[in-house]
């Protein structure tokens, strides 16, 4: 059974892929195919040289740049991608690869730190496909929006994306996002609302406090923090090889509102290195960097 098994395993089928190949010749299908595979394997310079060898064999076609652009993104060959990515649209994509491939460039100018230029690119993609429905792309678009201070248009762009595609993570980050565009109360009547009957409701009350705050009722804020903080305690096992993210950021959150800067950069820290994404934790980026 285990040798019929490891003939089906990746490695494997990368062979059979590079004979059949040096066998027939390079297709497109056949690189496209293997470059899957090298991916896979954690071999993303062979996938990109397939790529490139793909887009040589088929110059004309978008959606293999675009393959080829994101495989350079996810190996951080950012300028390799931003390349790429022009030339592509350069050549009259359609809408839905024109939308994908800018959201690409988007994510090329939050890692370069260009956040308004990042925002750019994403409203371009929105207007592109206006009804995408992906709700990784409203989640990039508003971590662009929030790290270039554009909070009013982020509210606003998430709460049209929670009725569209009725996202309960889509609605989180629009009340959170309230408090920021000057809507508190707003905000306030909405996270009271969530906080009715939770049995876990840490993140909630770190959301009430900074509510709270933002309309200077302080020592009120103080009591959700703490109340926040006992429960994350008692939840976060620290010694865990993969804590849980979201608890960390929670934590990290409520130690700066706190003004527990080292514990919060402790946090904040620990919840990237084990694969945190941008928009969970913009606050503590805006406050301690990326």
């Amino acid at each position: 059974m285990a040798v019929l098994f490891a003939h089906h395993d990746t490695a494997s089928q990368a062979v059979t892929s590079t004979a059949k190949i040096q066998a027939n010749g390079a297709t497109v299908a056949l690189l496209c195919e293997r470059a899957q595979l090298w991916r896979t394997l954690g071999k993303p310079h062979l996938a990109i040289q397939d790529y490139r060898d793909a887009v040589a064999l088929e110059p004309k076609s978008v959606s293999m740049r675009l393959k080829l652009a994101q495989t350079c993104y996810a190996d951080n060959e950012l300028k390799a991608a931003f390349q790429v990515t022009e030339d592509a649209l350069s050549m009259s994509p359609q809408p839905g690869e024109k939308a994908s491939l800018l959201m690409l460039r988007a994510s090329i100018y939050l890692v370069w730190k260009s956040y308004k230029k990042a925002a750019e690119e994403a409203e371009a993609a929105f207007a592109s496909v206006p009804q995408h429905g992906r709700i990784e792309w409203y989640l990039q678009r508003s971590y662009a929006q929030r790290m270039a201070g554009q909070f009013e248009i982020c509210a606003q762009g998430l709460h049209e994306g929670y009725v569209s595609t009725g996202s309960a993570v889509l609605y989180t980050q629009w009340v959170d996002t309230l408090i920021d565009a000057k809507a508190p109360r707003e905000a306030l009547a909405e996270i009271e609302k969530q906080l009715e009957g939770l049995r876990f409701s840490a993140s909630w009350r770190i959301r009430k406090a900074l509510a709270l705050r933002a309309l200077d009722r302080a020592e009120e804020a103080t009591v959700e923090l703490k109340r926040a903080m006992i429960e994350l305690d008692s939840r976060i096992r620290p010694d865990a090889e993969y804590p849980d993210i979201t608890l960390l950021v929670d934590r990290g959150m409520a130690h700066f509102v706190m003004g527990n800067r080292k514990a919060a950069r402790r946090d904040y820290d620990r919840a990237k290195a084990v694969g945190a994404l941008g928009w969970m934790h913009w606050r503590l980026t805006r406050a301690f960097g990326s």
